[in-house]
């Protein structure tokens, strides 16, 4: 279970004002320090505006108004302070893993029979009494559904995959809103983020229906994204798109430039140079995943030369 409190420091200083974080503009920041301060956090209401959170006083609009408090680090840790005694009310400390001030990971899995609780239950028994102890009640959202886990496993035992699949999840149902954002903060591998993100973004747009539209998306994303993409595509929703992917694996038909007949050097030789190489290689890609039994050296050079002298 992670735990991450919202707008930490800002939500704090609204809490000492009585004031809701989700309807009024403050920015934590040494004013001080002039215009150029850097903002340690803003509330969710302007973020919602487009602001960015770790922004500085000149970035933010002139025609937004907001209040400025002056950074007080010891009041956030009494008040993390507080919330990580609250959570020793119910864990193990060996079950607590604090990664910054404002955020937490639980290894709830051997309280939850115990307590008579599923997971969601106890992620939102924990958010109101967080917020029931700092009189916060009253400026809370409603929570988020927590998304359902339980059927992860019935992903192929593979990391990517299964990691893939939880961070679909957790963006769909509004918890994060960057994927490579989020596992850039777990310090995941380079290639687990690339692969994640990138899964992600075909998820999002929604998969391909057919069998160009998947060697397009193979083409765009890479192999070990689309194969995730497939395969959480089918898990949620019945489909069978992992069965197009592979059967196009298996076909060798060219999806990428790797398997292209004809490469830069055939095209330099019939007077392609600079950004107009790279656009002719790209056409005659997109030309061969829709026609896959073209793709031959002699039948590609002719079409290359065809399309320069129109």
């Amino acid at each position: 279970m992670c735990i991450d409190m919202k707008s930490f420091y800002a939500s704090v200083e609204c809490a000492e004002r009585n004031l809701n974080p989700f309807e009024t503009n403050l920015v934590v920041a040494d004013t001080t320090r002039g215009k150029n301060a850097l903002c340690l956090a803003i509330t969710p209401k302007m973020k919602a505006q487009g602001i960015k959170n770790r922004c500085r006083l000149s970035d933010i609009p002139r025609n937004v108004k907001y209040e400025a408090a002056m950074p007080r680090m010891q009041l956030y840790i009494e008040y993390a302070a507080d919330i990580y005694a609250l959570y020793l009310n119910y864990f193990d400390p060996r079950d607590i893993h604090v990664y910054s001030i404002d955020e937490s990971f639980i290894d709830a899995t051997s309280y939850l029979d115990s307590m008579g609780l599923t997971p969601q239950q106890l992620a939102k028994k924990l958010m109101n009494e967080i917020a029931e102890m700092h009189l916060l009640d009253r400026f809370c959202t409603p929570a988020k559904p927590v998304p359902d886990f339980t059927n992860l496993s019935k992903l192929k035992k593979h990391a990517h995959i299964r990691w893939a699949g939880f961070c679909h999840l957790l963006k769909r149902a509004e918890w994060i809103q960057s994927v490579s954002q989020f596992l850039h903060a777990l310090r995941m591998d380079n290639r687990t983020i690339k692969i994640c993100s990138a899964c992600s973004l075909l998820l999002d747009t929604n998969p391909p229906e057919d069998r160009i539209g998947w060697k397009k998306a193979l083409s765009k994303y890479g192999t070990d994204s689309v194969e995730c993409a497939a395969m959480i595509a089918d898990w949620l929703n019945g489909t069978k798109y992992q069965k197009e992917v592979s059967s196009i694996l298996r076909s060798g038909e060219c999806f990428s430039l790797k398997y292209l007949a004809i490469d830069g050097k055939d095209l330099m030789e019939h007077g392609y140079f600079g950004p107009v190489l790279g656009e002719m290689l790209q056409f005659l890609l997109d030309y061969v995943i829709e026609h896959p039994d073209n793709n031959k050296r002699e039948l590609l050079i002719q079409l290359a030369g065809d399309y320069e002298e129109t």
